[in-house]
């Protein structure tokens, strides 16, 4: 027998006790299952400081004869039960996602019948659930100066952005950086913002060699690559040309 299906085999006995014969039957239920399970499933594309508490994996696993099912993220794995559909919080102590910062991370979801018959299928998502801070802001003074805000990972822009979106506050005044590509300028693989002109809110322009001392530096519509803004905008700075560098051989 090999098609799928359920069967009854019977099993007879005959045995020749002191010029007797007796019939002996036993029977038993078989399944045959040739049929792999039924598995899908669909996670965020990226998961970040802003959905992960409501984040979740959903999926598919259905068999006639199911068994088991496990949702395997980030190398931990959780037994889950035969569903069409069902979901999996993300935020869940198992996977261990609430520290990743910028990793690209496999789920995978395993049914198993009891045929042993088994369907896998994965997934990959992004996982950024920790938010970019600015980490230093300094200045050169060679010509007008270039100011230079150094972000603690790489850095996207939003669809929003505008170079007024970065603003030095300090006493009644504001200076904006200006003209994203010529006087505002990025280096994302690294973290960098890079200003060689700003503007006060009457339009007129302000160097970086003339910004010194402690100012608030605001910066919006930048975020992380997982699309999470920076968590320290608006705290203050002492802004300064970093210290000479002292000679090799005095």
């Amino acid at each position: 027998i090999s098609a799928s299906g359920q069967y009854v085999i019977t099993i007879t006995a005959t045995n020749p006790i002191n010029n007797k014969v007796e019939t002996f039957l036993a029977t038993e239920n078989v399944v045959i299952d040739n049929a792999s399970p039924t598995a899908s499933l669909s996670v965020p594309a990226t998961l970040n400081v802003a959905n992960f508490d409501t984040a979740v994996a959903t999926y598919t696993a259905t068999d006639t004869n199911f068994k088991a099912a496990t949702l395997t993220i980030n190398g931990h794995s959780l037994a889950v039960g035969q569903a069409s559909p069902a979901t999996v919080s993300l935020n869940n102590s198992v996977f261990e996602l609430s520290t990743l910062n910028g990793a690209t991370v496999t789920a995978t979801l395993t049914v198993v019948d009891k045929a042993l018959n088994s369907t896998s299928v994965s997934k990959n998502f992004y996982v950024d659930t920790v938010d970019p801070t600015i980490t230093n802001v300094y200045k050169t003074v060679s010509g007008n100066g270039t100011m230079y805000i150094q972000v603690s990972e790489p850095i996207a822009t939003t669809t929003s952005f505008v170079a007024s979106d970065i603003k030095f506050v300090q006493a009644g005044l504001t200076f904006y950086a200006t003209q994203v590509g010529t006087y505002l300028t990025f280096d994302k693989p690294n973290g960098l913002i890079i200003i060689t002109e700003f503007v006060d809110s009457d339009g007129n322009v302000v160097y970086p060699q003339d910004i010194g001392g402690s100012w608030k530096v605001y910066v919006s519509n930048i975020t992380d690559l997982g699309g999470n803004p920076i968590a320290n905008s608006g705290a203050t700075w002492n802004i300064a040309a970093p210290a000479a560098p002292k000679p090799v051989n005095p």
